[in-house]
């Protein structure tokens, strides 16, 4: 199979605005030490404050690569995730039974780690949960009180009339 040509954007969120930049070169860095990778080019652009935010800004960068196949294309989207990716070259791709079998295989597993990871921090929010109510669970108490909403006078009124209407039946 031929090369392929990308274009990609990858973005960083964080704070201060220094370290976002810094993030990014560190980003590159770890691109240009990848034997199956070659970064052509590399723009890292100036980070900005984000809106309605406590001192957080965000940059991005806009690198052109080219990866010896589709599979190390699916595995740089894994390790970088870009925002967003445009393949410039080739134009129209061929893929075997065999290597497509490899990539599919590998984002299954891929998303079954995902899943792990999203199951075993469910469970332990849950048993931090169930730590603290019994640790303080005047906590939880105060929560349900301030979610639950007040009785409203109409609802009262509904209430009463259906009693009412229930006692004149029997």
């Amino acid at each position: 199979m031929t090369s392929i040509k990308v274009n990609a954007i990858l973005e960083v969120l964080g704070r201060p605005a220094e370290n976002v930049t810094e993030a990014l070169k560190i980003i590159v860095d770890r691109m240009k030490n990848e034997k199956e990778l070659k970064l052509i080019s590399n723009r890292i652009h100036e980070p900005v404050a984000v809106k309605d935010s406590d001192n957080l800004f965000t940059s991005f960068m806009e690198v052109e690569l080219e990866l010896p196949s589709l599979n190390h294309l699916f595995s740089f989207l894994f390790v970088y995730m870009p925002a967003n990716i445009e393949i410039i070259h080739p134009e129209n791709l061929s893929i075997s039974n065999h290597d497509l079998n490899l990539m599919t295989n590998q984002l299954m597993q891929r998303i079954h780690q995902y899943d792990a990871i999203a199951k075993n921090a469910l469970s332990e929010k849950d048993f931090v949960m169930k730590k603290l109510y019994e640790v303080a669970p005047h906590l939880f108490k105060q929560k349900e009180e301030q979610s639950q909403p007040a009785p409203s006078v109409n609802s009262n009124k509904k209430d009463n009339r259906k009693v009412k209407s229930k006692k004149k039946k029997k």
